[in-house]
């Protein structure tokens, strides 16, 4: 018999909540929760299988809060294998949870919902399916063994068969998740077919929307590109390998990232469609980054001792141009004086966001950077901003390969490197502008302007970042804003 909510409540959310907050996918380690909650419940058996969905709310002390979705197999014998795995005795019962995502039985419901457009009722809402795949096609794949994916860290991704990929959402969130909304635009109103194919989805609904799962085709493929430059970029080092570098795959990627953009410059749904830049969006992004600026500087003053030599040294002329570099913001007036155009945008472009499957790329993971929220993350705004994501992606994976093969991130040949790949990218990416609605300024000047000022806020986001995660990789950043502060007169 499937479990009551009161039930779950009563003798297993306490033990739950602890093991969810231990999770790789739990967003607010560094958070003091004060509270943990049952936010909704179901429960369903499915060949001869029992399965609770509990969504469980975390309450923090500086009053925010988060919801988890997190499916979990029921059962009255030992569970095992990998996954949330835990034990509780419930009157004269004793029951065993494991996650739910390693179950095939499970999996197979999943499909099946999405496939009949199947509703099943929560105690305060529901949860719907949608297919987008064609009829019958969900209920074959059920048939297929089901993988995993352990690496995965922000949600939960399930190999099925080699046709198709379910990303379980596990941080819900309420609103049209873009990761879901922009490949089936894309798909449905465009040519551009550089993202895979999307299959299916499910929302739960509780007064709001909310994705908690989405079904794409599985692509056959090397790995991400960070990985794969990474390794290949490391290895030439080591060897003294320039033809080792992977600058060949740039005017591909360079050419993706423009046919994507020229796709979402012609949109004319109201999510999707272009408007002019105004000046009340260039004064909130330069308000945006100066607040940006304000803060990373405060947190480096903070830990900068705790840099080696060349991090201080660094860090000083950083702190020492704050003022001059929070006036950098003039090259936006240009994108207002043209009326050049926001479009949609990827949001969170970078090398791990592209999948390299031999000869062919598919851009993946439209969610948006993880700490904006969905209204921010659904907003139209410059497409430089996703070139600034992976040209800066470029530098760092060069900059990754040269710590790994034991070598400074300013070795002349690494910085040769990093020029020649942010030039290559940028050439080959106008050259493939072909737009519906302009979405660059007609100048090449005002698009390197323009282009300056997102990679410089980029640079100040991954500085801030890395001082907060990774101290040691701050001078990867660092050494990229003292470039740029170089480049750029100082008023003073």
């Amino acid at each position: 018999m499937p479990m009551t909510k009161v039930l779950f409540e009563e003798h297993a959310l306490q033990t739950l909540s602890a093991l969810v907050r231990r999770q790789r996918w739990f967003r607010s380690k560094s958070k003091n929760c004060i509270a943990a909650a049952l936010a909704d419940f179901s429960s369903f058996d499915s060949e001869g299988s029992s399965f609770v969905l509990p969504v469980v709310s975390f309450s923090y002390d500086d009053g925010s809060s988060e919801a988890y979705f997190v499916p979990l197999r029921c059962s009255g014998h030992e569970s095992g294998g990998p996954g949330i795995v835990f034990r509780i005795k419930a009157g004269d019962r004793d029951l065993n949870f494991s996650d739910a995502l390693y179950d095939s039985t499970f999996m197979r419901a999943l499909l099946s919902m999405m496939e009949k457009g199947e509703t099943m009722d929560f105690a305060g809402g529901h949860a719907s399916g949608f297919s987008l795949a064609e009829p019958g096609a969900l209920l074959k794949m059920g048939k297929e063994q089901i993988r995993v994916i352990s690496s995965e860290q922000s949600n939960t991704s399930v190999v099925i068969g080699r046709q198709a990929i379910y990303k379980s959402c596990r941080k819900i969130e309420e609103g049209i998740n873009p990761d879901y909304e922009m490949p089936e635009f894309l798909y449905a109103r465009t040519s551009f077919r550089s993202v895979p194919r999307p299959l299916g989805r499910i929302e739960y609904t509780n007064g709001g929307r909310h994705a908690v799962g989405i079904l794409s085709e599985y692509i056959e493929n090397d790995g991400d590109c960070w990985t794969y430059f990474l390794g290949r970029l490391t290895e030439a080092l080591r060897h003294g390998d320039a033809a080792g570098t992977c600058f060949e795959y740039i005017p591909v990627l360079a050419g993706i990232t423009s046919s994507m953009h020229n796709a979402l410059s012609g949109a004319t749904l109201p999510a999707f469609a272009p408007s002019p830049v105004t000046p009340a969006d260039t004064d909130r992004w330069a308000a945006h980054f100066r607040s940006l600026l304000h803060s990373t500087c405060s947190t480096l003053r903070r830990v900068s001792g705790d840099l080696n030599d060349h991090g201080r040294a660094l860090a000083k002329e950083f702190l020492d141009r704050e003022v001059s570099l929070s006036s950098l913001v003039s090259p936006l007036r240009s994108l207002t004086d043209e009326r050049v155009c926001m479009t949609r945008i990827h949001g969170d472009y970078h090398l791990g966001q592209v999948l390299k499957a031999g000869s062919s790329f598919y851009v993946m993971d439209f969610e948006g950077e993880p700490m904006r929220t969905i209204e921010e993350r659904r907003e139209i705004n410059c497409p430089l901003k996703d070139v600034s994501g992976m040209l800066r992606s470029l530098d760092y994976v060069i900059s990754a390969a040269a710590l790994s093969a034991g070598m400074a991130v300013t070795d002349a040949r690494v910085e040769s490197w990093k020029t020649g790949a942010s030039e290559l990218f940028t050439v080959k990416y106008r050259e493939g502008y072909s737009p519906s609605m302009p979405y660059l300024p007609s100048g090449r000047a005002d698009i390197s302007a323009v282009l300056q000022f997102f990679l410089l806020e980029k640079a100040v986001y991954e500085l801030d970042y890395e001082l907060n995660n990774r101290p040691d990789w701050a001078v990867i950043p660092l050494v990229h804003l003292a470039k740029l502060s170089a480049a750029s007169p100082d008023p003073s």
